[in-house]
């Protein structure tokens, strides 16, 4: 297979993928039922860009898949559509600390460590997360009814 096929083989995986999970940010381990691994795929195409090897064409169809280059954001982008999913499936934002999507994002870990970070995060993500009411303080009584308090102060 052609580097040019293999290519329009990846931008049709992601672009499935986008349509099936509402974005274009694959897990780095991200691998499809044929094998091919997403992925990666999606890594080498931020790499080839900021070497300036990326062709303009290619740039501009990912840019209409809405693609994230810059990773770190990446992440943080795939936390918050995970926690708005659970949000919408189950009608809170408290998140188990063991809770894993079904593509493998640690969503109660990062919800945990979104917590951790309110002080030094960012103004637009608190922000974000106050639309959807995301719960700031979650602590675990041990009184005799072992309830869980929830505080959703920003």
């Amino acid at each position: 297979m052609t580097y040019n096929a293999k290519w329009y083989r990846g931008y049709e995986h992601l672009h499935r993928f986008c349509k099936k999970y509402g974005h274009s940010s694959p897990l780095t381990k991200e691998v499809c039922s044929d094998g091919f691994r997403l992925g990666s795929w999606c890594n080498h195409q931020r790499h080839a860009k900021s070497k300036g090897t990326l062709s303009k064409e290619r740039i501009k169809l990912l840019n209409a898949v809405d693609f994230k280059w810059n990773s770190p954001g990446v992440q943080w982008t795939k936390g918050y559509l995970a926690l708005k999913q659970y949000r919408q499936k189950h009608g809170t934002t408290h998140v188990p600390v063991a809770y894993i999507t079904s593509e493998g994002f640690r969503l109660g870990i990062w919800c945990n460590n979104q917590r951790a970070r309110h002080g030094r995060m960012r103004r637009d993500r608190v922000e974000l997360l106050n639309k959807i009411t995301f719960l700031w303080k979650v602590r675990v009584l041990t009184n005799q009814s072992n309830a869980t308090s929830l505080d959703k102060s920003g």
